[in-house]
């Protein structure tokens, strides 16, 4: 017969500090998301958090594939320059 072991339950890791610095950290990105404009808000999100191709944002907010390019670009700039310290 085979005896069946129970897998103890993965704790969570996250001590006040850390769970601290994740809200530091996500104020800051949605700080420097706020001085782009509206367009590159745009194109950042639907490239990162809708994972969308340049080619579909373009689809999706009526605007030409290097239009999208070049807001994506501008914004990647500010974003890093305002939170190069996060790297």
């Amino acid at each position: 017969m085979h005896s069946v072991v129970a897998r103890p339950e993965p704790q969570d890791r996250s001590t006040p500090e850390s769970a601290a610095i994740d809200r530091d950290r996500r104020s800051r990105i949605d700080a420097a998301m706020s001085t782009l404009s509206q367009r590159q808000r745009e194109c950042v999100a639907l490239r990162y958090f809708a994972d969308l191709t340049e080619p579909a944002i373009a689809h999706e907010l009526g605007i030409s594939v290097g239009s999208v390019k070049t807001h994506l670009h501008r914004a990647r700039e500010v974003l890093m320059s305002s939170l190069e310290d996060l790297r």
